[in-house]
């Protein structure tokens, strides 16, 4: 019993130390099985050093062919689409609200073209983005009307901060390259 425990903790700090990449072992037979792998989310480990890469997040294919992730947005969890066809960070203005961003009716100035036609969106600054162990910080967001955008969409400006972006039949990596840090924007007079 006590040789399983002393396994057991090995295995623990043998993961937490890269050595061992820890994920959902029944993501490949969801997948296989075409079930819904609606928010299965693979956050590997931090890798060996070999590779490269620091952090590994891995996000099943749902059904319909799309991939959706649940963000931290602002300490605040939003479910997103993962849109490498989006160039910012689209939120419902129901969504933009529960993260704490409360756009003014002025604020709706910027044309924007959705599969619902063309509307108006209001553009700020989200404080923090998170996904697994990858962070962006001061992200612009596009807020548009509830009846015009369908599903929160997460687009290029935090993708590409994230680090490199993959696709194949069955899922989306993303991974971290080694020693990146997350850039710190400062104020036009550089304050």
């Amino acid at each position: 019993m006590l040789s399983k425990e002393i396994g057991l903790v090995a295995l623990v700090a043998m993961a937490l130390a890269g050595a061992v990449k820890v994920y959902d072992s029944g993501l490949t037979e969801k997948l296989r099985a075409g079930r819904d792998a609606d928010l299965v989310v693979e956050i590997v480990a931090p890798s060996t050093p070999a590779n490269g890469y620091s952090d590994i997040v891995r996000i099943a294919k749902n059904r319909d062919g799309h991939f959706y992730t649940d963000l931290m947005i602002n300490r605040r969890n939003v479910n997103v689409l993962i849109d490498t066809g989006a160039s910012i960070l689209a939120l419902r203005d129901s969504d933009a609200e529960a993260v704490g961003l409360y756009p003014k009716p002025a604020d709706f100035k910027f044309p924007v073209n959705t599969a619902n036609g063309q509307t108006m969106a209001a553009r700020m600054m989200v404080q923090e983005i998170e996904l697994g162990r990858l962070t962006v910080r001061d992200a612009d967001v596009f807020i548009l009307p509830d009846e015009q955008l369908a599903k929160n969409l997460l687009g290029m400006n935090v993708l590409s901060e994230m680090g490199r972006v993959e696709f194949n039949q069955a899922e989306l990596i993303i991974e971290k390259p080694l020693g990146r840090t997350v850039p710190e924007r400062t104020s036009a007079t550089g304050q």
